[in-house]
């Protein structure tokens, strides 16, 4: 990602999509996982006679599939994040420092809060929403003032990533706590 980032012309550009992209998975995989425990039940339905390594490496492929893509997006926003910041600046050393000491900062306070007071507070469900909103907030700001904001497919994109994290946020309904539970 960071190769790519150098070479990108819009790094602006490139990231708000990532970003939106990013928002727009996390809200799926919160409405996906409100289905994980009828998609197990088939899984295991399919594969009990296969056994149990079976079964776990078919859960294990089926959970890899669902994060690798945005896993691998948000990877390729710290190096876009950096070349973005470092071209607007005027001493590109300490701005990347700069960015990267933010960064780790935010990782330590978002694992300590994350894990002791926001996920036990909001649930997984809303947790997982909150977070999709975290990463299309940033986004929609930067296609706000980015040179694609203009574009008509720019735009386009912009709205239909809003309009789907709206929508599954406040239509997707909440999660079934005995379908969960079972």
């Amino acid at each position: 990602a960071a190769r790519v980032a150098t070479q990108v012309s819009d790094p602006l550009g490139l990231l708000w999509k990532i970003l939106l992209g990013i928002g727009v998975l996390n809200m799926a995989i919160a409405v996906l996982l409100g289905l994980a425990p009828l998609l197990f039940f088939f899984l295991i339905a399919w594969c009990s006679n296969l056994g149990w390594i079976v079964l776990l490496l078919a859960q294990a492929f089926g959970i890899a599939l669902l994060i690798i893509v945005p896993t691998f997006l948000m990877g390729a926003t710290m190096p876009l994040t950096i070349q973005v910041a470092a071209g607007a600046s005027e001493t590109p050393a300490r701005t990347v420092g700069t960015v990267y000491a933010v960064n780790t900062l935010g990782a330590i306070l978002g694992s300590f809060f994350g894990g002791l007071s926001i996920l036990p507070a909001l649930q997984i469900q809303l947790t997982l929403q909150s977070m999709a909103l975290l990463y299309a907030i940033p986004g929609l700001l930067l296609f706000s003032v980015s040179a694609s904001r203009r574009e008509r497919k720019a735009m386009f994109t912009s709205a239909l990533a809003a309009l789907i994290i709206a929508l599954a946020f406040f239509a997707g309904g909440t999660w079934d706590k005995k379908l969960m539970s079972s």
